[in-house]
């Protein structure tokens, strides 16, 4: 766990972006993995993301404070493998991008195989759990042999519904 500093988050993707592959450099030197092991990662980005695939998705917009240049516009998995990159960690390759409920969900199965749900209550709120793959009408399943997937509700952008009066004096 790592806090990005505040100028990281108001500078451009290289500042960014850089800050974090630092941070995964040091963390990879601390548990000592050799540079010649390859290593698929995932990504979890807090942040909005019209997600075209599990390897490609592209920030909204910038919440929480953040507003780094030259992030929008640009897949997010290209940004953290090139800054990858240039910090030499040639052998790190992010496979996979995630919103923070599915990597909690994620890390917590290592844990407990039984986990079914991730919940962020932070500066914003939203859950996932995991579901049966014959239940989820919506997708096309051509080609689809999982089981189980994970569902991202995204239920913090739950807020067209009128609100009573103990909405609001919440």
């Amino acid at each position: 766990k790592k806090v990005i500093p505040v100028q990281c988050m108001k500078e451009d993707k290289n500042v960014l972006f850089g800050f974090m592959a630092d941070t995964v450099k040091k963390a990879i030197e601390k548990v000592r993995i050799s540079k010649k092991e390859k290593i698929k990662a995932g990504f979890t980005f807090s942040f909005p993301v019209k997600q075209k695939s599990i390897c490609c998705g592209y920030l909204l917009k910038w919440t929480k404070g953040f507003r780094a240049k030259g992030v929008k516009g640009h897949n997010l998995v290209d940004l953290m493998n090139e800054a990858l990159q240039k910090k030499g960690l040639k052998n790190i390759s992010v496979n996979a991008l995630v919103n923070d409920t599915v990597g909690t969900l994620v890390a917590q199965s290592y844990k407990d195989k039984n986990s079914t749900m991730g919940i962020i209550l932070g500066t914003g709120n939203n859950a996932c759990y995991r579901e049966v793959s014959r239940n989820v009408r919506t997708m096309n399943k051509q080609g689809h042999d999982k089981k189980h997937m994970i569902i991202n509700i995204e239920w913090g952008h739950f807020d067209k519904v009128n609100r009573n009066i103990y909405d609001k004096k919440l």
